[in-house]
């Protein structure tokens, strides 16, 4: 119970330092860490780490660099041809293709499932249909 309580203090520590926790949220986990020490000094070590992690310096990639690395991984490996790098790789495109088929037949799955839940619900309200007209003769 304890360790499950420190992974959602983790969580909302950095749902609270993102800034995704709800007003509500936000507010109990402000009063929790006013009261609570340890949890304010990892709060703390948080905050410290993200500005350190803010602070390092940007660079740019150089230009070129893919084809150096491809030239450097060519010559490593003798006897092999060196393969030009594609910048729009087939996969890519064929992923596409996977991915519509894929969402054609989870729609497909989705509607054939509420198609019969809503065929089960009408059978149910035939029945309550039933009921309620034969307790209504026999008045």
């Amino acid at each position: 119970m304890i360790a499950s309580m420190r992974d959602n203090d983790q969580l909302q520590m950095n749902a609270y330092c993102d800034g995704e926790l709800d007003p509500a949220s936000a507010i109990e986990f402000e009063r929790r860490l006013a009261g609570d020490e340890t949890l304010k000094a990892q709060y703390n070590r948080l905050l410290s780490l993200r500005r350190a992690v803010r602070s390092l310096p940007q660079y740019d990639v150089p230009a070129g660099l893919q084809a150096r690395i491809q030239s450097a991984l060519d010559a490593d490996r003798p006897g092999q041809a060196s393969r030009p790098v594609q910048v729009g790789r087939p996969w890519q495109r064929s992923w596409s293709f996977q991915a519509l088929a894929a969402a054609a037949v989870f729609g497909a799955v989705i509607s054939s499932s509420v198609m019969v839940t809503m065929e089960r619900y009408d059978r149910h309200q035939d029945v309550a249909r039933a009921v309620v007209a034969g307790h209504i003769r026999g008045l």
